[in-house]
């Protein structure tokens, strides 16, 4: 217990920038010298004592606000951002594994490559090209349905679960925020572009948004490795259960180009 605490600590100071836990140790130095005379002053008048005293009240002010802003507001934060270790990990999981399988339904329907092959984007469009999302089915939990219904599904399970992540976005910075906001308006744009399309219409309308919302998904899902080097050893202090860390299945090779599945 006792090192456990020691070491989210440990993590709630590396939270805060080196330069200020520097500054904050000098101003705790300016104050013991001016408590203990350790340096004296050579030269004092009515001047000096009054710098002195403006300066060593905005030194106290700076100390105690930051010990009040770390108990108060870094470390209840702290706490509360380990804890959506399992979320985080656990939605962009869901949500690369959604959009993955829209990858690899096209090209499993169309392309009938083996599990590992090299497709690019052309590919990938010409292979939406030829795929009528009413009549072109996918087996999903066992069951046949059509390609309109597929993508439906996946959006929706991907919308869930970047909604689940927004509801933390206090804990997330601002390239989270980016690529959360950037695949939540890709998923809108395929939903939109299958409710504007006919009934005989083609995927290729909304292979735009496909190809771009698996490279978000992918980005996500090495956001949350980042995220969970800095959180598994804590979380795993704080809860003993075993949280599953997952690689994506698609390697890409190149951002423009072709990728493995």
């Amino acid at each position: 217990m006792k090192n456990s605490k020691l070491n989210f600590f440990y993590h709630s100071f590396k939270q805060v920038k080196p330069f200020y836990w520097f500054v904050f140790l000098f101003a705790i130095i300016c104050l013991l010298n001016y408590e203990c005379y350790i340096f004296t002053r050579t030269i004092e008048n009515k001047f000096t004592r009054g710098i002195n005293h403006v300066v060593v009240q905005i030194i106290y002010a700076y100390v105690t606000g930051v010990i009040f802003y770390y108990f108060i507001e870094l470390y209840p934060k702290s706490r509360k951002k380990i804890s959506t270790f399992t979320i985080t990990n656990n939605s962009t999981f869901r949500i690369n594994q959604k959009a993955t399988q829209l990858i690899s339904a096209v090209c499993d329907t169309v392309l009938k490559k083996g599990e590992t092959c090299r497709v690019s984007h052309s590919e990938f469009n010409k292979a939406c090209d030829n795929i009528l999302i009413t009549q072109n089915k996918v087996i999903l939990n066992g069951q046949s349905i059509t390609f309109h219904d597929f993508v439906v599904d996946c959006c929706d399970k991907i919308s869930k679960n970047i909604d689940a992540l927004m509801n933390y976005s206090d804990f997330f910075d601002h390239n989270w925020i980016n690529h959360l906001s950037r695949a939540n308006n890709l998923v809108h744009q395929l939903e939109c572009g299958l409710t504007v399309a006919g009934p005989n219409s083609k995927l290729g309308l909304s292979s735009v948004n496909i190809w771009p919302l698996y490279f978000e998904a992918k980005k996500l899902l090495e956001l949350s490795n980042e995220y969970s080097k800095d959180y598994r050893t804590i979380h795993t202090v704080q809860n003993p259960i075993g949280t599953g860390f997952y690689q994506n299945e698609f390697i890409e090779t190149e951002y423009k180009g072709s990728f493995h599945f």
